[in-house]
Formats: structure tokens, C-alpha cells, sequence
């Protein structure tokens, strides 16, 4: 009898527990909307997310590392709070917005930026943004296609505006950038047909490429170098000049990115002592470029054999015909689709060559590399057409897969690489060096090191070579130290 009591007793604090648990809302073993499901799905908030299923733990402690909190709102606007303490802002909190003005303070800390992307797409058509406001980040305003006014408080802070901040802005008429202005972005305001009236401050010394492509501002500069406050943007030519000469103005501080990119009818660019900043592939595609010549005593670049260099480094950045003696490394699109190089000569000072940078030099029929370069980038010859042989490097170890892309007529190759004779990927790479090859000489010590002893760190036998599978070697080879190949496979 004692022991029946005993059974009772337990049986019912057990089915106390089991019910305190299924009425438990945070206990994740029964989902009171539906019996039926048990904890294999998280807690939600009713539209879909997670909630904190532990109201002690403070935010982000116990949660995923990508978790952010809800931006805070004034009705308005979205804020988000940085971790220097201050606010930037992320967007509408009202879409029907029209006119909005971005303030001094939100919860009593400083508003200081504009995010990225923070009004693109919207309708507002005006803004005005306070001078606490620092930096607008990445289309900001682009797509914003009713935007027609934007003003900014008296004393702007502001010091940058980024990428494709105001792209496609087809209602902007006119904007006044504040002085301290340091930096706009590429593509900027492209597309911004309508705008014609812009006031640049002479801090500006970055631009990115493109920034005030399509505008009606670009469209009305007066013929000659185009600025943007102190920065040489691009040029616009002169109809009864036909081979015009870019001389850029003493006091200009920058070369915008891209600025006289693929400008076909430029032979000759003169560059001040005051230049201290080429932008990105400035001179890029200039095919008939033929001069560059830079003031004896600028601080940053000098020119040599038609070449700019940049003192630092010794790094080309943009060539015409021959590569100075001195150089350390070649550029991204140093050389490319220059129509004066007809034969590349590299000293033995080089050591790196960019992406790129010998890419659509048609006339360039033949080519030396230095042999301190390890490595041949993406496109570094890509449509070279006129190459008809090359010589692969000890030195080299690799070699990307469209460095020789559209080199149609490079049938002889030189391999003395081990690396590249070893790399079997080449027979699926589109552009690899070997691909429109007829004959390839392997040098017989290409496997030997200086002294002569075998280079254990390549075995040839369980590498399957490219050069082995699609070449056949002859008896004879027809030039001494190499073993000749011709092709078997048919292309």
C-alpha cells in the first residue's frame, strides 16, 4: 500500500513538470500554435526572424557575428550607430518622402556620413545635408531620377563623396560641392544629363574615372584640358587640331583615374613639377601617343625614353616604344595598345610586369623578358597578334591562363621554366602560352639548377607535362641547348 502511494505521488509531479513545460513560450520543445511541431525551428518574431530567446543577454553576445541591430529611426530617417560613437544615415524610414533633410544630431550624437546605397531608387527630389556630414558612401543618390536640388549647410565638413554617389540623376540640374572636398568617386554623377552648372573647389585631387561621364557640364567645357578643381579630368578636343599636345597647367595637383583613357588622337602629353598624383590607367589605350615628358623637377614622376615613371619605385606607368633601363616593374596597361612598340627589350632591372600590360600592342613582333620575373599576369600579351615567338624564363613560375590570349601568331615557343613545362593545366586554359604553338624548344637544363644537379623540387615523369601530350620531339633539334617539339594534336 505505502508503495502505491509512493507510485501516485511521483506520477503526479511528473505531469506537473511535463505541463509547466508545454506551456513554457521559451522552452523551444512545443510550439503553442501548433502542437504538432516540436523545437526543430527557431523562435520568431512573426514576420520571419530570429528573436532573442534570452531577454538577460545583451545584443550580439550570444548571437550570430553578422547579427546588427534594427537601425533607429526619427520618423523620418534610418540611423545606424558607428563604432566611433557616431551616426551614419541608412535611409527612408518613410518612403513617401519628397524632401528631406539630413540633421546635425540624432539621440544627441553627431550624424556623420551617408551610407552606401542609403537613398538609391527612392523619389525624394530634394536634400539638404548638414555640416557634420563627412562622407557619402557608394550610390548614396543613384537611381534617384525625380532628385533635382541638393544643398549643403553652411561650413561643410564634408571631404568625399563615393562611387556612382548621384549615377543616373537625370533631374539634377546644378550642385555646389563644398570647399574641403578631397575625393569624388567613379562615376560620380554619369548619366546626370541634365546637369550643367557644377562648382568645384580647388581641394579636390582625386577623381575617379568617368565621374562626370554624359553631363551636360562635360558636354559645354571649353576645349582643351577639362578640371576639376585641381585635378586634370580629360580633354576635350579642339576640331582644327588633329594630333593634339595635352599640356596640363602648372598647380594642377592630380591626374584624375582614366582621365585621357583610349583618346586615340593624343600624341603628346606634357606634365608640370606640381602633378603628384596619376590616377589609374590615366593614359591608358592612347595608341598613338608618342611623347610623354614630365618637368625635370617634379618630385613624384620623371619620363625617360617616352616613359612615365613614377621616382619611388621606378614603376612604368605608362610607356610608347621602349622600356628605360632602370624601371623595377611595368604597370597594369603600361604598354597596351601602344602602336609606336614594335620590339620589347626588358632590362634586367625588371622584376614584376602588371596586368595587362602589354595587351593589344599589334606591332609588337618579338619579346624579351627580364630574367627576374617570376610571374606573368592575366592579359599580360592578350592580342599581342604580331608575337611570333617567346622565350619562358627559368625564372618564371607561373603563368596565367589569358596571359597570351588572342596571340594568334605565336608558333615558337622557348620553354626553360620547369614550372611551366610541368603545368598540365595549360591544355584547358584558353590563352595559356602554348596554344597556337607549332614548335616548342625545351632548354636541357631546364630540369638542372646552376650547378648543374637535378632541381628535385619537379619530377617530370609524374607530371604529365602539356608539352608531352600534345608534342612529339624530333631527332634533331635546330637550335643548340634545346630539344625541339612539333605538334601532334590536332587544335
Amino acid at each position: 500500500m505505502h508503495r502505491l502511494k509512493l507510485f501516485f505521488v511521483l506520477s503526479l509531479i511528473v505531469a506537473v513538470m511535463c505541463f509547466a513545460v508545454a506551456c513554457d513560450g521559451n522552452s523551444g520543445t512545443q510550439n503553442p500554435n501548433n502542437p504538432d511541431r516540436t523545437d526543430s525551428l527557431p523562435d520568431t518574431d512573426g514576420n520571419g526572424g530570429e528573436i532573442d530567446t534570452d531577454p538577460d543577454t545583451a545584443p550580439g553576445e550570444n548571437d550570430d557575428e553578422s547579427f546588427e541591430p534594427a537601425p533607429d529611426t526619427d520618423g523620418m530617417l534610418k540611423y545606424v550607430l558607428k563604432s566611433d560613437g557616431t551616426y551614419a544615415v541608412r535611409g527612408l524610414a518613410d518612403v513617401n518622402s519628397r524632401s528631406v533633410s539630413i540633421p546635425e544630431t540624432f539621440n544627441s550624437k553627431d550624424v556623420t556620413s551617408i551610407e552606401a546605397e542609403a537613398f538609391s531608387g527612392s523619389r525624394i527630389q530634394n536634400v539638404t545635408i548638414a555640416a557634420g556630414v563627412k562622407t557619402i558612401g557608394d550610390k548614396a543618390f543613384a537611381l534617384c531620377y525625380d532628385l533635382v536640388g541638393v544643398s549643403f549647410a553652411p561650413g561643410s565638413a564634408l571631404t568625399s563623396i563615393g562611387d556612382r554617389a548621384f549615377d543616373i540623376c537625370e533631374s539634377l540640374t546644378a550642385i555646389e560641392i563644398p570647399d574641403g572636398v578631397t575625393e569624388i568617386g567613379a562615376y560620380c554623377f554619369r548619366d546626370a544629363y541634365e546637369l550643367k552648372d557644377v562648382s568645384f573647389p580647388d581641394s579636390v585631387v582625386r577623381v575617379g574615372e568617368n565621374a562626370m561621364e554624359n553631363t551636360a557640364w562635360l558636354k559645354n567645357a571649353d576645349p582643351g584640358v577639362v578640371y576639376i578643381g585641381s585635378t586634370a579630368y580629360a580633354y576635350q578636343h579642339i576640331d582644327e587640331v588633329k594630333a593634339p599636345w595635352v599640356v596640363i597647367e602648372e598647380g594642377t595637383l592630380s591626374v584624375a583615374d582614366g582621365a585621357f583613357s583610349c583618346d586615340d588622337l593624343i600624341v603628346k602629353v606634357v606634365i608640370p613639377a606640381s602633378v603628384t598624383h596619376i590616377g589609374y590607367k590615366a593614359f591608358t589605350c592612347c595608341k598613338n601617343l608618342a611623347s610623354i615628358e614630365v618637368d625635370t623637377l617634379n618630385p613624384v614622376y620623371y619620363s625617360d625614353k617616352n616613359a612615365l615613371v613614377e621616382r619611388a619605385t621606378l614603376t612604368v606607368l605608362k610607356g610608347v616604344d621602349s622600356v628605360p633601363g632602370n624601371a623595377t616593374s611595368i604597370g597594369d596597361f603600361a604598354y597596351a595598345y601602344s602602336a609606336a612598340l614594335t620590339s620589347l627589350t626588358m632590362p634586367d632591372s625588371v622584376v614584376k610586369i602588371g596586368v595587362s600590360a602589354f595587351e593589344g600592342a599589334v606591332n609588337m613582333s618579338s619579346a624579351s623578358l627580364s630574367p627576374k620575373v617570376t610571374e606573368i599576369p592575366d592579359g599580360a600579351f592578350r592580342d599581342a597578334s604580331a608575337l611570333g615567338s617567346f622565350k619562358v624564363n627559368k625564372g618564371v613560375r607561373s603563368i596565367s591562363g589569358t596571359a597570351f590570349s588572342g596571340c594568334d601568331a605565336l608558333k615558337t615557343v622557348y620553354l626553360d621554366s620547369p614550372a611551366v613545362i610541368v603545368a598540365a593545366d595549360m591544355s584547358m586554359s584558353v590563352g595559356h602560352v602554348l596554344e597556337n604553338a607549332d614548335t616548342v624548344f625545351v632548354s636541357e637544363t631546364a630540369f638542372l639548377d646552376d650547378e648543374g644537379a637535378p632541381i628535385k623540387e619537379y619530377d617530370v615523369k609524374d607530371s604529365h607535362p602539356y608539352v608531352y601530350a600534345a608534342f612529339e620531339e624530333t631527332d634533331v633539334s635546330s637550335v643548340s641547348g634545346y630539344k625541339e617539339w612539333h605538334r601532334t594534336e590536332v587544335r
